[in-house]
């Protein structure tokens, strides 16, 4: 920063300092001090006489990304973020001292890309942006990864959840999974995976989780997944795995009959439109099989890809990728093609997005 920014930053940081000091210790209680949006408005046109106020922010997002009226200088840029840190002096009051207007949304926020990762919808790499808006990213990336794979990753094994050969530099095995080794980046044990799969065996819940975890490195970049993976990593399916609780995880009474077979213990319910449940790109699936909630071929764990123009359905598998036409049998959506991997199963009521363990 120039010597000339300096001077008008800490100018602006003098004119509100009186403002806000007294009130960060207890921000919960406090009541917004007045004039406020007038002291934003003339620090503006102290500091930055010809830009005028700060330009309002579009309430429409796409994917997270927050548009804006013009391009922010790094004046007004800090009058905006002031502007947002207005909501810690609590909700505006009536006379009557009661809260007025609709309750403020919360909404979780994680900080903008690092270095050397995608964009996440925002031009600054210090701003806010939701999850919702980094999921986009995540799916956005998982479905490009899923198609580099299109025959599958890794070597199916029916012994162990994730396993490595007993020379991997990177990796080590642990019980039925497996767990990077001491002083091992997180990043270049991701990437050694995906640059000898040979090595790597895995049943389908973890083969999902691989492919996640390498859509979070694109995305997040090298230096933020270590940051998030500091405390190490584990492959173990779905346990201890880099992927949080299904969105959506309906499941079926135990004794229902779905695709002539009885439903126990651990069945899904169907995937249901009428219920609401979405088909996302990039999103996590399963396919189920009525009766078995025990065996390795007990169902499919799947990435969905999206539909095809004559409107089959991609989905990822460990073994390739799968292009389904899905048929309503008895209230279950199922492939129609006899000789799919998924023939015979049917199509749960389960979805889980890529958001992982960065956001546990």
């Amino acid at each position: 920063m120039s010597p000339e920014a300096k001077q008008r930053l800490n100018a602006f940081l003098k004119l509100l300092g009186g403002q806000t000091e007294e009130k960060t210790g207890n921000a919960a209680n406090a009541e917004e001090p007045a004039g406020f949006e007038d002291l934003l408005e003339k620090a503006s046109k102290s500091l930055n006489p010809e830009a005028g106020p700060p330009p309002a922010t579009s309430g429409n997002r796409a994917n997270g990304a927050t548009e804006t009226a013009a391009p922010l200088d790094s004046f007004t840029r800090i009058i905006e973020a002031f502007r947002k840190l207005k909501t810690t002096f609590g909700a505006p009051k009536d006379a009557d001292n009661k809260e007025t207007g609709e309750p403020e949304k919360k909404t979780d926020e994680i900080s903008g890309p690092a270095e050397g990762g995608a964009s996440v919808g925002t031009d600054l790499a210090n701003e806010k942006v939701d999850i919702e808006g980094l999921n986009g990213k995540l799916r956005q990336a998982l479905v490009s990864i899923s198609d580099e794979y299109s025959d599958g990753f890794g070597v199916f094994t029916e012994d162990h959840i994730a396993n490595v050969t007993e020379d991997n530099a990177y990796w080590e095995n642990e019980g039925d999974g497996m767990k990077i080794r001491d002083g091992v980046k997180p990043s270049d044990a991701v990437k050694d995976m995906f640059a000898n799969p040979d090595e790597y065996s895995f049943e389908c819940a973890s083969s999902v989780v691989a492919l996640s975890l390498k859509a979070q490195l694109e995305v997040l970049g090298e230096d933020r997944f270590n940051e998030v993976y500091e405390n190490g990593l584990v492959i173990n399916g779905w346990e201890d795995s880099a992927i949080s609780g299904a969105e959506v995880n309906r499941r079926a009474e135990p004794g229902e009959t779905i695709l002539g077979k009885e439903t126990v213990n651990g069945d899904l319910a169907p995937f249901s439109f009428d219920r609401g449940d979405e088909l996302i790109p990039g999103d996590i699936y399963y396919f189920d099989q009525a009766g078995d909630a025990s065996s390795y071929y007990q169902g499919w764990n799947v990435i969905y890809l999206g539909e095809t123009d004559d409107g089959k359905h991609r989905f990822w598998t460990m073994e390739g990728i799968e292009e389904v036409e899905l048929v309503d049998e008895d209230g279950a959506l199922t492939p129609k093609e006899d000789d799919s991997l998924l023939s015979g199963f049917y199509l749960g009521a389960s979805r889980t997005d890529p958001n992982g363990g960065y956001f546990s």
